[in-house]
């Protein structure tokens, strides 16, 4: 019995064999020292009941949500988690994810008091019914946002969702710095306008056919790290590659589509040869340099558009 240790301070639960029932969360209910909690749902009426039991909610740390499929289960609503850092939902069957608020939508609540404060880290796998992510909104400190294997997803924030009250009061993803998307199919668009994302450091996208543009705004775009020096050249070529993967942008002239093959080939020049020969590959690595800065501005015409 849990509520035998009545001083208990920190549990964690989460990736254990304890599941964490009715009783149980009861029991947690009854610590009135307890202040860091991690733990993992995978009963429907404990994520609808969560909220009822206000002391757990203020200590979760980490969540995971797994195997909520019952068919009854359409709606998955958030309690206010102000020491939530680490979400992970995975193979649940809901159709929509709410914040806790106004009893209509989440749409209407104030957007002056987000809901996920020190949110940073969101995982999101094998849901095949959600549509959107549209309460992201309300996590302005989200650093990691991993999206993947989820068939029905077309927009991580809807317009039509978020327009409905507080579109041009959040502006999303403000401190994101890696993005992740795979085997999103259906996937259409991040936001519906370019973000400025001040802190992106990285994007990885596969299996998502229908992204055809990102949500980068021209600054966002020259402040990744496009400078590249010998054996880091391809690597970051290689980047290129993810965004030049999507079908729209093999519409440009067939020779700037092949900027990455020639700076590949060269840079692979430059790193072998090490005779007489060494100082024209320099030279000529400096014209793959350049090219890489005509790729810079191209990209970002693109991205921007």
């Amino acid at each position: 019995m849990i509520s035998k240790f009545s001083r208990l301070r920190r549990l964690g639960l989460r990736n254990s064999y304890t599941k964490l029932d009715m009783s149980l969360l009861e029991e947690l209910q009854l610590l009135k020292y307890l202040q860091v909690v991690t733990i993992g749902i995978n009963s429907c009426l404990v994520a609808e009941k969560l909220s009822n039991y206000d002391r757990v909610v203020k200590c979760v740390k980490k969540l995971d949500y797994k195997d909520l499929q019952d068919e009854s289960f359409r709606v998955l609503t958030l309690p206010t988690m102000d020491n939530l850092c680490d979400l992970k939902i995975e193979k649940c069957g809901m159709a929509e994810i709410k914040a806790e608020g106004a009893a209509t939508s989440l749409w209407n609540r104030s957007p002056t008091s987000p809901s996920f404060l020190n949110l940073s880290t969101v995982f999101i796998n094998y849901c095949n019914r959600l549509k959107d992510l549209t309460w992201l909104l309300f996590a302005p400190n989200l650093t990691i946002l991993n999206v993947g294997h989820s068939n029905q997803i077309e927009y991580i924030i809807s317009q039509e969702k978020a327009t409905n009250g507080v579109a041009g009061t959040i502006i999303p993803f403000a401190n994101i710095e890696h993005f992740s998307f795979y085997c999103v199919p259906m996937l259409k668009s991040i936001y519906w306008s370019a973000l400025p994302f001040q802190c992106l450091k990285g994007i990885r996208i596969g299996g998502c056919p229908n992204l055809r543009k990102l949500s980068l705004d021209s600054e966002s775009v020259a402040n990744l790290r496009w400078e590249a020096v010998s054996a880091s050249l391809c690597h970051v070529v290689n980047q290129f590659s993810v965004v030049m993967s999507q079908e729209e942008l093999y519409s440009q002239p067939h020779r700037e589509s092949c900027f990455s093959a020639e700076i590949h080939g060269r840079a692979k020049e430059a790193k072998r040869d090490d005779d007489g020969e060494a100082r024209v590959n320099r030279e000529e690595f400096t014209g793959s340099c350049r090219r890489l800065s005509q790729i810079q501005v191209w990209l970002t015409s693109i991205l921007s558009s």
